[in-house]
Order: structure tokens, then sequence, then C-alpha cells
């Protein structure tokens, strides 16, 4: 995409498609529009350390004969060295412990249970839009209270219910809401490990508890612009080549017989493997911005695409790259052939990729993994904006068995394309799982409450409506500067879901969360439960809407809810079986919604404050 294209508030890729203005919410989901371009603020320099200069002890008065006396070019050489070491160890020190309290880390509905009895607790998840819709204040960021909803006896039917669920009308099942652990965020969480333990654990304890946080990753394979070590591949280069510049004309290895991972070995497989460790019922996704420069026409990771001819030896690649994550511990759930192939800039690591050269990708790949056991990994076509959503569905269409599904990103067009693809491959008879693997929010978003209402409509409800299991964002930590990144990319104003303090932007408590990427996924997050752990199966979304008879005040109010439902015995949701439900409603009214609700024959009073409330019970 060019770059002479327009951002979004909300957006992170040029040009977003932004839904047209609509009076209630300021803007809606129905019809494009474009926003002006984003323009970062001068990003604030952390202040220089100083270290004063040590005193030199008072020296006694009684004379010395002259050769006992000090030199002055020795003792100068030896304040200058304690002075240095001084000034070293004061870095330091003062590298290890700056921006960093000695205290815990204090994120919002921090260490409630996830064991059994946590996960059964009745009680409701709330984000305060302060006042009215668009106020830009929020009275709390994501606040648990236990309690506050039960449910009367069964045989209630549906008389005066407002917002009816109903557990038996099963939807698609929910795999999750997560982040991307791209090679910038594993560097600072990595430095964060290296300075305070106790705080990385319990940054990592928060990312991924079975209650409250996410379980779905989405990892750059090698470099992309959020990179911190730069530009890289896993096999920068073709070893057929090089041994023929040597001289060597016999017994010649393969291209790819210097693959290796050695950069991801630095901090992005270590990072991985703590996340889980902690979640390993974790899905891993991977995406390459670019296949190694040698195989494109442009040699170079920026641009260009793969030369032809070349695509089993880069489905090979791919083969190995999955060996390669499988070896360390990270075996993944799914595959793309290339993030964004529709986009060749030149400015950035890309690969533009046609429909049918990334179905030959998917093939020869595909049966690499069938052959070696790896027939549960799923590759995904298109990875890339709703807008083009008729290049993905032209991939499918040239090879539906070799694909597992689809992925989308958020940046350009609207949700409803994701109609508009369904439709065109309507005679493709291998089931396609929706998945939305990347969106972001950037630094110059009107307001916290704006941004999360725009969010939740055009990432969650909308897409989940439309059959999406799993949503992932981008950078899963940044630090305040919105770094690091490489020095070309296309936006320098990505937040990431979390935000870490760094040598160059000092940032106290050390680990923040509070914006729209974060308040959104912690949301759905905390709705969606896996109780496999617990004997029970996966969440489902389930059917919840208003009925004939709503209260004008719901009607009025309450306009966007999603429902789920996870059971606690098995994997069906059928019958009499308990069931974990979480429902996420966003009430865009100034003052609380009392709503009466109805949940397979039974019902309960629930009043919804103003904002954003997952609301969690059993049934």
């Amino acid at each position: 995409m060019s770059g002479s294209q327009r951002y979004h508030p909300d957006s992170r890729r040029p040009g977003y498609r932004a839904p047209a203005y609509d009076e209630k919410y300021g803007s809606g989901v129905n019809t494009p529009s474009e926003y002006e371009p984003m323009h970062k603020a001068a990003a604030q320099r952390a202040p220089h350390l100083y270290a004063q200069p040590l005193r030199t002890p008072i020296r006694q008065q009684r004379s010395r004969p002259w050769y006992k006396r000090p030199k002055p070019v020795f003792w100068t050489f030896i304040l200058l060295a304690v002075l240095g070491l001084g000034v070293g160890l004061g870095v330091h020190f003062g590298l290890r412990s700056r921006g960093s309290d000695n205290g815990d880390l204090d994120f919002p509905s921090m260490n409630l249970a996830s064991d059994q009895a946590g996960m059964e607790t009745v009680g409701s998840f709330v984000t305060g839009s302060g006042t009215s819709y668009g106020s830009g204040k929020l009275s709390t960021v994501f606040s648990w209270s236990s309690g506050g909803f039960d449910l009367g006896a069964t045989g209630a039917g549906t008389d005066g219910v407002d917002l009816l669920i109903d557990t038996t009308a099963v939807q698609q099942p929910m795999d999750g809401f997560g982040a991307s652990f791209t090679d910038s965020s594993c560097s600072l969480l990595h430095t964060l490990k290296l300075k305070n333990e106790t705080h990385y654990n319990q940054t990592m304890d928060y990312f991924t508890s079975a209650r409250t946080g996410m379980s779905v990753f989405r990892v750059p394979i090698a470099a992309s612009d959020y990179s911190a070590q730069g530009e890289y591949s896993y096999a920068d280069t073709n070893a057929t080549k090089a041994a023929i510049n040597a001289g060597n004309t016999t017994s010649l290895p393969s291209p790819l017989a210097d693959f290796n991972v050695d950069k991801a070995e630095a901090y992005v497989f270590p990072v991985l493997r703590d996340a889980l460790a902690r979640r390993p019922d974790a899905k891993i996704w991977l995406s390459p911005w670019s296949p190694p420069a040698w195989m494109k026409t442009t040699n170079s990771f920026n641009g260009g695409q793969l030369i032809y001819g070349s695509e089993e030896l880069y489905a090979q690649y791919l083969f190995l790259t999955v060996q390669a994550y499988t070896a360390q511990g990270i075996r993944p759930y799914g595959l793309t052939m290339q993030n964004e192939p529709t986009d060749g800039t030149t400015s950035y690591p890309t690969n533009w990729m046609s429909p049918a050269s990334s179905a030959l990708v998917a093939r020869a790949l595909r049966t690499s993994l069938d052959e070696h056991g790896f027939d549960d990994v799923k590759l995904f076509a298109n990875d890339d904006n709703y807008i083009d959503w008729a290049s993905a569905a032209e991939a499918v269409q040239a090879d539906p068995t070799a694909w597992s599904g689809v992925a989308w990103h958020g940046y350009n067009g609207n949700y409803t394309s994701i109609g508009d693809f369904n439709t065109s491959i309507a005679n493709v008879t291998t089931p396609m799982e929706q998945h939305l693997t990347e969106i972001t929010t950037t630094d110059n978003s009107r307001d916290q409450w704006y941004s999360a209402r725009f969010w939740l409509t055009n990432f969650y409800f909308g897409p989940i409506n439309m059959g999406v299991r799993s949503v992932i964002t981008w950078n899963i930590a940044l630090d305040k500067n919105d770094s690091p990144h490489i020095s070309s990319a296309p936006c320098e104003d990505c937040l990431g879901t979390f935000t870490i303090d760094s040598p160059s932007a000092n940032l106290n408590p050390p680990v923040q969360a509070s914006n729209a990427q974060f308040i959104t996924t912690y949301h759905f997050s905390s709705a969606v439960a896996n109780l496999t752990n617990f004997g029970g199966g996966p969440a489902y979304r389930v059917s919840a809407a208003p009925t004939a008879s709503a209260s004008n005040s719901l009607r009025g109010c309450i306009d966007s809810v999603s429902a789920f439902a996870a059971p606690w015995n098995g994997t069906s949701l059928s019958g009499s079986n308990m069931k974990r439900v979480g429902l996420v409603a966003v009430n865009d009214c100034s003052s609380g919604v009392k709503v009466r609700l109805g949940i397979d024959d039974r019902q309960g009073t629930f009043s919804f404050s103003p904002g954003i409330t997952t609301l969690i019970f059993n049934v």
C-alpha cells in the first residue's frame, strides 16, 4: 500500500477505510470514509544519568621523603580509575533500577484466582465510560466485582425478558484472544526479566491467566517492521551460491543448508517458552513478513516478490521453521504464507505474493507437513485486510484442501467483507475457519472511550458475529515511545497492548496497561474460558439477542452484546450440562440500565453500568 494512503486513528496500515460518522456513536460501521493522516508527537527522551565525582580524602600534613611522596601521574591515574569504576557501577545499577519501583506491579483485576473455584465465581468486569459516550474519560479500566447476579429457578420462560441467551443455539467455537510476540516485544520482555525477574513473572502471569489472560499469540517469522535486531531471515545466505563463489563445484550443499534460528534464540524463544509454560493450551500463529532476500526479485527484504518457480523452495523454508520452533517446544497451531501479500512497500520487510503463488506454497508446505507428522498444523490464506477478500477467495479456490481457513486484518475495508468471501467460496466443501490476526491502536487515538468503543464494534462484536474464532492484536508490548522498531517502519506510533520501561523510555511503574487494545482484549478473554483443564471443554459463541418485548431503556442504551458458553463436563453444551457463561455488553448511556436476562428457561436481573461490562455466571 502506498504511502499516500491515509490512516484511521485506530489503524496501523495505510489505506484504512474507516466507518462513516454516526450521530450516536461518532463513528459507525457501514460505509467507508477517510481520516486525516496521523502525526506522531515528538518522542520524549529520558534524562541523562549523571554521576557525582568522588571527593579525594584530606591528606595527612606530615612531610615525607621525596622518594615516598606520591607521584602525580600515578595518583592521577588511580583517581581516574576509581572515578571510572564509580561511574560505571552507578550507570549499571541505575539502568537496572531506574523506572522500576521495588514493590509488586498492580495490573487491573490482578491476582484473581484461576483455579476451578475462581473460574466458577459469579461477577462482572467493568470498564466505566465515566459520563456519556465520547467524554474521553474512563471511571474504571478493568475492574472486577463479585456477585451481583442470581438466576431464578427453571421454568421461568421468557415473559418479561429483555435479553435472551440461548446456550443451545451454538455458533462457532472460540480459540480466544491475544496479541503478537514480535521481536521488539520479546526484546523488551527479555530486558525486563534481566532487570527485575519478579516484575517479569508478574507480567507473564497476567498475560496468560486462565481467567482473564490471552490464549492465542502471533509470532513473526524472523524480522518484521517491529524488530529490535533489524532486518533478518532464518536463511540469510544461499548456501549453494556461497559454495560456488568459494570455488567449491562438487558436493554442493542445498540452498537452505545454512538455515538457523540463532536470532530467535536470543530472546524470542525464551519468552515464548515462558508463556507456554504458563499457558500450555495457548495457540501459536507464525507469519512471515518476507522470504530470505536471495529468494526474491529485489534481492532485498523490502518489496519485490518470489523469483519465478521458487514456491517449493520457500515452502521448504517455512517447513524448516515449523521444525525449528517445534524443537524448541513451540509447536505452531497455524501458519500463513505471507503477511499482507498485497503490500509490496519497499520501506520495510514485505513481499508481494499472488493468490496463485500463495496456493502453490501452501500445497508444497501442506505435503511436507503431512509427511513429517505435522498434519495438525493448519495453513491459512490471506493474512491481509478485509478489502482484499477477493484475493483470499482466489487463493482458497486455487487449492481448497491446502487451507484450513482465512486470516483477516482490520486496517482497510470492513468486516462485512467476510460475508462476500463466504459467498464467493460457497462451492468449497472444506470448512474454512475465520480469524482476525492483526489490528493495532495508535497514540493519537481521540480518547480512551471512543477508541475502545470503536474497537468493540469493528474488531470484536462485528467480526465475531460473522464467525471469527479469534482476534489477535499487534505488539503485545512496546515502550512509551512506541519502540523499538526498524527506522523505516510504516507505523511509528503503534501502541503495544502493554507499555514497558526501556533504557530510552523511562516508565514507572515499569509495566502498564490501559489502552483500547488492552481493554477489549481482556474483556473478551475473560468471557471466553477454555475449561478443558477442569474436565470441561472450549467456549462457543451462543445466541444473545433482545426480545420483541425488550424495554426501551435496553434498546436505547444496550445494542452490542456477545455471549459465550463453555461446558464444565465434557465438550458438549447440550442437555443439562453445567456451563460457564460470559456475556459482553456495552451500555452507551450515561446511567445504569437494569436488564431482565433470560438464560435457558431461567431468569435474573442485572444492572449494566455505563461502559463495557463482562458478566460471568453459571447455568
